[in-house]
């Protein structure tokens, strides 16, 4: 028999192979345990690709939303014999790394990615996969074209979001000139909002990093001022283009630079060849740490369960909080489990120890359940 393990990292608490390794030490030495780390496209996306992929992590000074000095990892692999980097945007311009607030909103950028690219252009690579998910920034990804191109945002200065400076003088020459060196650049998310708009990334995503209403309303208008400007300069509709409002707009950004942008799950998935581990499983484990209706949107959970449930195998999701309705999932899911066995304050719930700890637990009954159901299952046919 083989069980599965492919649980998203429970953010701020423990990493996707970790929670994997205390799900697999639950079931006995009768079962084949297959560990695979894996992603969304955020948190963990570097460790899931390495473990599959191999490669050398590599430190990049750069610096973080507010411009102070920071360093932090980018993976160098090789994918179809191409040399190729990975960048975690949140890595470098991450909701950690910010100040909620609406002051720290209007200062920051995300100049501090470019960097990270820069310094994977220097590792000679041909293709660039960048993560877009977990961003603390809503700049329109202006910052990052700020640290790429030089002087392409006259008014530009490293103590502002530039989205919110003087956008009527860009250098739009500079962006037809393969800013990239003929780099193929992929944006990997998990939403599909457009660049301006009532869905954009100010009116949807800003409120959550600081922006009050009259800030994102200014940012609002900025973002569509700029959309027409790149429509009408580059002849390139941002918002024709599904996840340009991706990371407070750094997709669009990305798209600007000659990328492409592709659903974040999907790819990981397919670099790392889940559907072809989990085809061989007899039982599939995922789960996230907050399992509810919006675990359907391209979440971990979400893409293994179709999987899984496509070659016909019982896939569990197991999650540090879940809500009683789970949309969609409830019809891909054979179960759901909160790991948690008594009431605990939100402190209490991240301890790592604690919560690895459940996980064996619960995984063990998942195996006696699994070996009782068909255990009876055999002697009714067997008779």
């Amino acid at each position: 028999m083989r069980v599965l393990a492919a649980i998203d990292s429970f953010k701020g608490c423990a990493s996707s192979f970790e929670l994997n390794q205390a799900a697999l030490a639950g079931f006995s030495a009768a079962w084949e345990k297959i560990n695979v780390p894996i992603s969304d496209g955020g948190e963990g996306a570097l460790e899931a690709i390495q473990q599959a992929l191999g490669g050398q992590k590599v430190t990049v000074k750069a610096v973080d939303p507010l411009y102070r000095a920071i360093e932090a990892p980018i993976l160098i692999t090789t994918i179809q014999q191409k040399k190729t980097a990975f960048i975690v945007s949140a890595d470098f311009v991450g909701l950690t790394q910010s100040i909620i607030d609406d002051t720290h909103i209007q200062q920051s950028s995300s100049y501090g990615l470019g960097l990270a690219i820069k310094a994977a252009m220097a590792q000679q690579v041909e293709t660039i996969y960048l993560t877009l998910g977990g961003t603390g920034t809503s700049d329109g990804g202006l910052g990052l074209l700020a640290s790429l191109l030089p002087d392409f945002i006259p008014a530009f200065t490293k103590k502002t979001n530039p989205l919110l400076t003087d956008l009527s003088k860009l250098a739009w020459s500079k962006l037809k000139r393969h800013p990239l060196n003929q780099i193929q650049l992929i944006g990997l998310t998990d939403v599909t909002n457009p660049y301006s708009g009532e869905d954009g990334f100010a009116p949807v995503f800003a409120a959550q990093k600081g922006a009050n209403p009259s800030t994102i309303q200014q940012m609002s208008l900025q973002a569509a001022s700029f959309h027409h400007l790149a429509t009408q300069e580059l002849g390139l509709d941002l918002n024709e283009l599904a996840g340009t409002g991706a990371a407070g707009g750094l997709g669009g950004a990305c798209v600007l630079l000659g990328g492409t942008l592709q659903n974040g799950l999907q790819t990981i998935s397919q670099l790392i060849q889940l559907e072809a581990k989990i085809q061989q499983a007899d039982l599939v484990l995922t789960g996230e740490g907050s399992l509810d209706a919006q675990s359907n949107f391209g979440k971990v959970p979400y893409g293994v369960a179709n999987i899984a449930q496509k070659h016909q195998v019982p896939v569990i999701a197991l999650a540090g909080k879940k809500a009683l309705a789970l949309g969609q999932l409830e019809q891909l899911l054979t179960a759901a489990f909160c790991i948690h066995n008594e009431p605990l304050s939100l402190t209490q719930a991240m301890d790592k120890q604690r919560t690895l700890a459940n996980l064996t637990n619960i995984c063990q009954n998942i195996e006696q359940l699994y070996l009782a159901f068909h255990e009876k299952n055999a002697s009714k046919f067997s008779s």
